[in-house]
This record gives C-alpha cells, structure tokens and sequence, in this order.
C-alpha cells in the first residue's frame, strides 16, 4: 500500500511541478515582452492594488453556488 501512494506522490508532484514551470515560463516571457516594448515598471502602490486585486478575485465566492 505504501509503494501505490509513493507513485501516486510521485505522479501529482512531477504534474504539478510541470504546470509551475509552464506558468513560470510565460510570466517571465510576458515580462521580458513587457520590458522590450518598454511599458512603465510599476509603482509599489500599484504592485499593492493590483495584488490585493487579484487575491479577492481568486478566494471570491462564486453567485449563486454555495
């Protein structure tokens, strides 16, 4: 039983470990695109808004779903 879990682990670690470095991969190709194009770095008080933005966006309760 201990070897069927181990693989299990072993399976969504490398699955999840793929999909982290896909996303890191294009954040950092957006960024350089972002840096290229020469578009503004932002300002610490838009890193704040914008962060503060995105995590209610992310733990939102869904309408109409309990």
């Amino acid at each position: 039983m201990a070897t069927v879990l181990a693989v299990v682990f072993a399976i969504t670690t490398a699955y999840c470990a793929f999909w982290w470095l896909v996303t890191y991969i294009s954040m950092l190709s957006a960024l350089f695109y972002a840096l290229d194009k020469g578009v503004p770095q932002p300002t610490d008080d838009e890193i704040k808004v914008y962060t503060s933005r995105v995590i209610r966006a992310l733990f939102r309760r869904k309408r109409g779903k309990r």
